[in-house]
């Protein structure tokens, strides 16, 4: 199998679970639940905002780490009263599908600011971002007094596909799907194919910097059915044990 049939299974794989999130959302109390056992003891004790799976405004992923669209961003004013201290573009510009924000922009309100010219299209070269997207995500989330805003216009896709990296690239135990899957069960949205498949290489090169460990962690692919949100969280009550631990 080379390279081009692998991708293509990767994203009809993503595009599976998309279209399942959006036929059926999971319930966010279920979704708080469930994805609480999987990460470490710094994580698990803060409270994610018990939100649903819905289209507009802003969504917190992870704890302190929200992913929304520019309605919010273009507020300093509102985004300090709600507590956020970065904020990070991925539709930086003036043009059609671009919002014209910048450092300055934040001053002051006292946010920190990284921005991206990203552009919505599958030809897009939006790996090129990922590293410093995700340097800048995990110093700001390293500090829990820190939250962060991740956005674009809509928040469906350039953002979206960020936020992905980041997952993958900071819960060692975290497979692509499952980054797609937590993102999804908390959002809708729906990258476009050429920022999926920089997702999939992205996901590649993590498994060759493993691949020389002596057992691979279970992912949570394998570990939940994405069509049994509730059932698995039912079943797993009493379960305390955390299987998703972030890189040192």
């Amino acid at each position: 199998m080379d390279d081009d049939d692998d991708e293509n299974i990767g994203i009809n794989k993503i595009h599976e679970i998309l279209v399942q999130t959006k036929i059926q959302p999971a319930k966010s109390k279920t979704i708080v639940e469930l994805f609480r056992r999987f990460f470490s003891p710094n994580v698990n004790n803060e409270k994610l905002e018990d939100v649903d799976c819905v289209q507009g405004g802003y969504h917190e992923i992870v704890p302190r780490l929200f992913l929304g669209d520019c309605k919010l961003a273009m507020d300093p004013v509102k985004l300090k009263q709600l507590g956020f201290t970065h904020i990070l573009n991925a539709a930086e510009g003036r043009k059609f599908g671009q919002i014209n924000t910048c450092a300055t922009y934040y001053e002051e309100a006292g946010i920190k600011y990284l921005g991206f010219s990203i552009i919505d299209s599958p030809a897009y070269q939006i790996g090129m971002h990922f590293e410093e997207a995700i340097k800048f995500l995990e110093e700001a989330l390293n500090n829990k007094k820190n939250r962060v805003y991740v956005h674009c216009q809509q928040g469906i896709s350039r953002s979206a596909t960020l936020i992905v990296a980041y997952l993958l690239h900071t819960y060692e135990n975290m497979s692509l799907f499952d980054a797609f899957q937590l993102v999804a069960t908390r959002r809708r949205i729906w990258p476009n194919e050429g920022f999926c498949r920089h997702l999939i290489r992205l996901e590649k090169e993590k498994k060759k910097k493993t691949s020389n460990d002596e057992e691979t962690p279970q992912s949570l692919e394998s570990q939940i059915n994405e069509n049994v949100f509730e059932q698995y969280a039912i079943n797993n009550e009493n379960n305390t044990d955390e299987t998703l631990s972030t890189k040192p």
